[in-house]
């Protein structure tokens, strides 16, 4: 019993790393960018193994990198940045200089990036793609209103807001990660104050 719990762990593990690896190589490059064998190449894995994990191939692993894009985008959204108050304002200046500041400081990559990016490709690399980057996006422009409820905003503004400060935000994020400059983020918060007084 705990050889065969051992083993899934193992398996487990090794399928988050090409998760992560396959996550991190399309927020460079675009999901067209990323061929199969620098997937492998990056994990140390062989085509087998790979074919393993997803047996729909790269387009498996898309849609699959898409959902686990957004889940840590959220999880890291709901531990760091919702918390910090129930003030719509204070909340989304926060996570524009969140944004900024890993842009700037980390060298890290938007994890929204992996999602604008495998969404942007979505309606050309195949139907379940493009399902799935639209249940994302509905996803990420619900946990906005759902929390703009919370701020105290009625549902109906709540539902014209979210993907105006989604498009606003990660917008920007887009426009800083292609300019490698983070300058424009951080001069946002006029905006992003302007919308949701309005």
């Amino acid at each position: 019993m705990g050889e065969n719990r051992m083993n899934q762990e193992k398996t487990n593990e090794k399928r988050l790393r090409i998760l992560k690896s396959a996550a991190n190589l399309i927020a460079q490059k675009g999901y067209y960018g990323v061929g199969l064998k620098e997937i492998l190449d990056v994990c140390g894995i062989p085509k087998g193994s790979f074919y393993y994990f997803f047996p729909g191939g790269k387009n498996q692993l898309g849609v699959e990198v898409l959902n686990y894009a957004y889940e840590r985008m959220e999880q890291g959204i709901l531990a760091s940045i919702f918390p910090v108050s129930d003030n719509a304002e204070e909340v989304f200046v926060k996570m524009a200089h969140h944004i900024a500041d890993m842009l700037e400081n980390h060298k890290g990559y938007a994890t929204s990036l992996v999602i604008t990016f495998i969404g942007i490709e979505a309606s050309d690399i195949s139907v379940e793609m493009e399902a799935a980057a639209k249940q994302v996006y509905q996803r990420w422009i619900q946990l906005y209103c759902d929390k703009l409820i919370a701020c105290g905003y009625s549902l109906e503004r709540a539902k014209q807001i979210a993907p105006q400060i989604c498009a606003l935000i990660h917008g920007m994020t887009l426009s800083c990660w292609i300019r490698k400059d983070t300058s424009d983020m951080l001069a946002l918060e006029p905006a992003i104050r302007a919308l949701l007084q309005s």
